[in-house]
């Protein structure tokens, strides 16, 4: 199955514009403007979510994957930072660290919204308000330029002697995201444009009192079963939680990290739910067309399990 195309809406605050939007709502304007964009708003792509991705690629000729947080679901940050806790002292990660990891991914996030990287997977929202006025959002809204390792240090630990803050943890946010997954003869029956595709795919379990570690495992299946070594892959778009399950995932395989999440992630982003991990397949499938890449892996954690794809680019568009 190929990744046709991506889109999403911009990633808000809990209480940003997005607020008074409906999960349905959201879910509607990425489903029926990517139909529009990819010319299958005529086709029979089937929509499933992102926990049915494993049988979706197999026997369907066209899909459409959603993922979606609305403000009464956003994920709450408060849910990682028990979690992030766990893994830094089972890793043995110092708050210095943290903070620099988590000072990256804004600077990333930044970066790649002022070069315009994101502007071709984010719908333009036009958005009434409670008074009855109009507001666009075309952006995200949590990430912040000037963040820095030292101003991450005056956020308080949640634990006394921890190392998680609200500042190196991903936190709620709203949105939806969609990406177009279709066959070959599909792909060309269509005219859609397409050159990256699914190789492999693996699912992990989490380790008893370590959410969102399964990811790990998860990636070591995958990179296996496909006979891949790590360090042949180009790029990783790893879904991020906290800084410690980043610095974690990295130390423990072995990554570089100037090719992991190369335009920022949850921590600067936001963590709206499935659409953090829908939106990390259709991204990291943008960045090995934009730099050439042959090989990424995107891993992703939800409902205690973690997954890990890897992507391979077939032909040029």
């Amino acid at each position: 199955m190929f990744i046709c195309d991506l889109l999403r809406t911009p990633f808000g605050r809990r209480d940003g514009a997005l607020r008074l939007m409906t999960r349905e709502a959201l879910m509607v304007a990425v489903q029926s403007a990517l139909r529009k964009r990819c010319g299958a708003d005529k086709t029979h792509a089937r929509v499933c979510g992102i926990e049915e991705l494993e049988q979706a690629l197999h026997g369907e000729e066209a899909c459409i994957v959603c993922g979606v947080a609305g403000s009464d679901e956003a994920a709450s940050a408060d849910a990682w930072f028990g979690a992030a806790e766990a893994v830094a002292a089972r890793w043995r990660i110092p708050r210095e660290m943290a903070d620099i990891f988590a000072a990256e991914s804004h600077e990333k996030a930044v970066l790649a919204q002022r070069q315009g990287f994101l502007a071709d997977e984010i719908l333009t929202m036009e958005i009434s308000g409670v008074a009855g006025g109009k507001e666009t959002l075309e952006r995200d809204e949590l990430p912040r330029a000037n963040v820095s390792a030292e101003s991450l240090r005056s956020f308080a630990p949640k634990r006394a002697g921890g190392t998680v803050t609200e500042g190196n943890v991903s936190r709620a946010a709203i949105g939806a995201a969609a990406v177009l997954l279709s066959s070959e003869s599909f792909v060309q029956e269509h005219h859609l444009r397409a050159s990256v595709q699914f190789s492999a795919m693996a699912t992990a379990k989490d380790e008893p009192g370590l959410p969102g570690c399964g990811m790990i495992a998860a990636i070591e299946r995958v990179t296996e079963q496909a006979a891949v070594r790590r360090s042949d892959v180009g790029l990783w778009e790893v879904h991020e939680l906290s800084a410690a399950h980043l610095i974690a995932l990295t130390s423990e395989l072995d990554l570089p990290f100037d090719r992991v999440n190369a335009w920022g992630g949850a921590i600067a982003r936001g963590n709206p739910a499935s659409a953090a991990a829908v939106h990390g397949l259709g991204t990291l499938a943008r960045q090995m067309e934009r730099y050439e890449v042959e090989l990424g892996v995107a891993a992703f954690s939800a409902g205690g399990r973690g997954q890990a794809a890897l992507l391979r680019r077939a032909f040029r568009r």
